[in-house]
């Protein structure tokens, strides 16, 4: 343990800012473009869901049939990160950096800190979504589901919706994801609580019912405009409430516990009373940890039917063939790996997130390692679509990789949580430094994640990989730009 120098306690996310350096701006004021060749795109987001959320993925005791069909048909990403977070919150940072294409850095804290309270001008002014970019070039915006970030942006950003939820998670003692309190859209704006409705189902199937209304009011012999149809679900989030007739489908203790499962951390991470880690009784029992298993698999399981009736409403309506399908999730989360159970940490099943795209301009059947952000996303998109790319990005567009030819991305990647707190780089030769700087020490892990994914051996101490962990240190010290 080290002790931390007063220097490095106001660095803070300033650090951050200089690594994720916007880059240099893009003409976006350009006149829009005719439509007709423009992909459509079906985004969908889930809540909390690991990057082994599949079997396709890795997880052999998921039932994800339809998931791994999207997989096998397009480009599925191993090395995609959520750049981090300065609140607990951790999804609904990481949804804003998904949207707006730029870190919290540069984000007006105003835009993913208060989704129930009003926005200010400086979030409205700076914070572009790419359903709202892509709505200024003709695109159809469409939303359902989760948006727990500024609605003055929602309403910027989305030209129709249905079955909404402005929240961060589903109360429980209001029903819970059984039957979840939503809004209809409001073209003005009015989203008051008194103006909720309770759902009659849950909130992975009244979500998908939504989306799938708007696919059958679209058709490829219509003159339609191109489409973004953004599907947000809120599970796998706690509360973990998945239907009966997946919930009797996993038994707790036939689940396999991962290899890194611990009844106790090694070490006081700096966030060990946030609620998320409160779940359970410590030190953690496997009988629980498998509990908890079994409902949050089942509940990804219910996610996958609901995307399968999605997808099946592409192809009835001929909408397949022209439709760019994007799944991804916010982050991930511990369920009992490193000795913790939530999101609050830089762990790699925490931190990194699964992403697929399928369609056009996207080879079948890729596993792309490449290290990218999860706000790597609107550059691509605007790629893909053949928009100009707007101004004040961070992200950078990783197209070049989907069609397999180009394999690396970015250098590196720069993690924080509440940073100074919890900072991390992560390089693509597979090198990953983590500090933890909690009641004013210092404490650091290197991990060579091509021998060790699941972070077991800690060789920060080792004297053969001193030089290695220096390069790393280097990297988070000299602050240098990717």
């Amino acid at each position: 343990m080290k002790h931390i120098s007063p220097r490095l306690l106001v660095l803070g996310w300033t650090v951050f800012a200089l690594f994720w350096a916007a880059h240099p701006a893009h003409d976006d004021n350009s006149s829009p473009k005719p439509t007709e060749s423009r992909p459509n795109i079906l985004f969908i987001v889930t809540d909390d869901h690991r990057p082994d959320g599949a079997r396709a993925l890795g997880n052999p005791d998921l039932m994800t049939p339809n998931l791994d069909r999207l997989i096998r048909r397009g480009a599925s990403f191993t090395g995609v990160y959520n750049a981090g977070s300065d609140e607990p919150t951790v999804d609904n940072s990481s949804r804003a950096m998904l949207l707006t294409g730029q870190t919290c850095a540069h984000l007006p804290k105003s835009f993913y800190t208060a989704p129930t309270g009003k926005t200010s001008g400086e979030a409205e002014n700076s914070a572009v979504t790419f359903p709202q970019y892509f709505r200024k070039y003709g695109y159809q915006t469409y939303a359902v589901g989760k948006w727990p970030n500024s609605k003055t942006s929602f309403q910027a950003s989305f030209a129709g919706g249905d079955n909404l939820f402005f929240e961060e998670m589903h109360a429980a003692k209001e029903g819970g994801h059984l039957r979840p309190m939503l809004h209809h859209f409001d073209a003005k704006g009015a989203y008051r609580p008194e103006s909720r409705f309770k759902a009659l189902g849950h909130s992975s199937a009244v979500f998908a019912s939504a989306a799938i209304s708007f696919l059958d009011k679209q058709s490829p012999n219509k003159n339609n405009k191109p489409f973004l149809l953004y599907v947000s679900f809120t599970a796998p989030h706690d509360p973990l409430q998945p239907p009966a007739s997946w919930a009797e489908r996993y038994v707790p203790a036939s689940l396999r516990l991962p290899e890194n499962f611990r009844p106790q951390p090694l070490f006081d991470t700096g966030e060990m009373t946030v609620r998320d880690e409160q779940r359970l009784v410590r030190p953690l029992q496997p009988s629980a940890v498998q509990a908890e298993m079994a409902k949050y698999y089942a509940s990804i399981s219910d996610i996958d039917e609901q995307i399968g009736r999605i997808l099946q409403t592409l192809e009835i309506n001929g909408l397949t063939e022209n439709t760019l399908v994007v799944w991804c999730s916010d982050n991930g989360l511990m369920l009992g790996q490193q000795g913790l159970m939530g999101k609050q940490n830089l762990y790699e099943p925490s931190v990194r997130v699964p992403l697929v795209m399928a369609g056009p301009g996207v080879r079948r059947n890729l596993r792309p390692d490449a290290l990218c952000y999860l706000h790597d996303v609107f550059p691509t998109l605007c790629q893909l679509a053949k928009l100009p790319l707007p101004t004040r990005l961070d992200g950078q567009s990783f197209a070049s990789l989907l069609d397999g030819k180009e394999k690396q991305h970015r250098k590196q990647v720069l993690l924080a949580y509440r940073p100074p707190l919890q900072q991390a780089v992560r390089t693509a030769d597979g090198w990953k430094l983590v500090q933890y700087r909690v009641k004013n020490q210092t404490t650091e892990q290197l991990f060579d994640l091509r021998q060790d994914p699941s972070e077991l051996r800690d060789l920060s101490e080792q004297s053969g990989y001193q030089s290695q962990k220096q390069k790393l240190l280097n990297l988070l010290d000299k602050k240098v730009s990717q």
